[in-house]
């Protein structure tokens, strides 16, 4: 549960600095791309912590090592990252560290709550299994790995082929071959 709380908690601090870019499509672009984040990563926690019943005393405490390990991770490594994104991006950071300080729980509580909400919801959701066994079948034909494995094997065998040609060559003919390519040359240069 921590770790998608974490993953949800990241996605959301994203969506956030995305309002700070100057560029309108560039924002837009990050928030959709941080939805799209959260929401698969809400789909899959809430698939992945409904798979047993967990008595309630255990569900409240994970929530709230999950929230504590967020806010643990994000304060961690937030001093860091703020210093960091100011040296390479070359501008200074906008934020203070009073507002990192308010942000960063309330993100850590939105993100444990949906988390949670993920885990009550996941009943709703439709079983896809068989949806995804056809749509299994369907790329497993666009696949590239077994066409690249069959060219790089007849790429293999072909140089192993060539490199044995090579071999017998050298160790019969490679003096008389040395000696002709010699000779043709004396002859071309003193022609």
């Amino acid at each position: 549960m921590t770790s998608s709380t974490v993953i949800v908690a990241g996605a959301m601090l994203i969506a956030v600095g995305a309002f700070e870019t100057p560029d309108l499509l560039t924002a837009f672009l990050a928030v959709v791309a941080a939805a799209a984040i959260v929401g698969l990563e809400l789909a899959h926690a809430g698939r992945r912590l409904s798979i047993a019943a967990v008595p309630a005393d255990l569900d409240v405490s994970a929530s709230i090592v999950a929230f504590l390990g967020t806010v643990m991770v994000v304060l961690t490594l937030a001093l860091p990252l703020l210093d960091a994104m100011s040296d390479a991006m070359g501008r200074p950071n906008t934020r203070s560290l009073d507002e990192l300080v308010t942000l960063v729980p309330v993100v850590a509580v939105v993100a444990t709550l949906l988390v949670v909400a993920a885990r009550a919801v996941r009943v709703l959701l439709p079983e896809l299994t068989a949806f995804s066994t056809r749509l299994e079948a369907i790329l497993s034909v666009a696949d590239p790995v077994p066409i690249a494995s069959a060219s790089f094997r007849a790429l293999a065998g072909s140089a192993t082929t060539v490199s044995g040609i090579f071999a017998a060559f050298e160790e019969r003919a490679g003096v008389w071959l040395a000696l002709t390519l010699i000779a043709t040359l004396l002859v071309w240069a003193l022609r």
